[in-house]
């Protein structure tokens, strides 16, 4: 077997070279006529979208007829009322105005709650360590005088 290096061209016996030209021109034949048929359907297609859009073009151009004649149309109402939206606002704003009212009242009611637990706290705390001073006075025991 020769290898492509080793190959000589006069070696090659003339029906063989002969066959591969005939080949390789039948191939080229064969391409060509395939790619100018792919050719072909490309273009039939892009003519066809063409004409497609042209004839939606045209009939979206020309005036349509409407039928009946006159057209009847009725007047709808107008969606933004001026008076109805003033009053929808003074509403919300009155609405508005009780309820900071009543949190106003809710806070007020909050703190004197918080000022009045935390004077009987105090005064909790104040008996508490009074009757821990006389448990310590009855058992003789002092509390302990911080050292220097």
């Amino acid at each position: 077997m020769i290898t492509l290096a080793q190959a000589d061209i006069g070696s090659l016996k003339a029906d063989f070279i002969k066959s591969m030209v005939v080949a390789l021109f039948a191939f080229g034949v064969f391409f060509s006529f395939a790619v100018a048929a792919v050719v072909a359907v490309l273009q039939y297609r892009m003519e066809k979208n063409s004409k497609a859009r042209e004839e939606k073009r045209v009939k979206e151009s020309q005036p349509r007829e409407i039928h009946p004649q006159p057209l009847p149309i009725d007047k709808v109402p107008k969606r933004f009322n001026p008076e109805l939206a003033r009053s929808q606002k003074e509403e919300v704003d009155r609405r508005l105005d009780g309820h900071d009212a009543e949190i106003d009242s809710i806070w007020n009611a909050l703190h004197a709650e918080d000022e009045a637990t935390r004077k009987e706290l105090r005064e909790y705390v104040a008996q508490t360590n009074l009757s821990l001073g006389r448990i310590e006075g009855k058992l003789g025991t002092l509390p302990m005088e911080k050292k220097a």
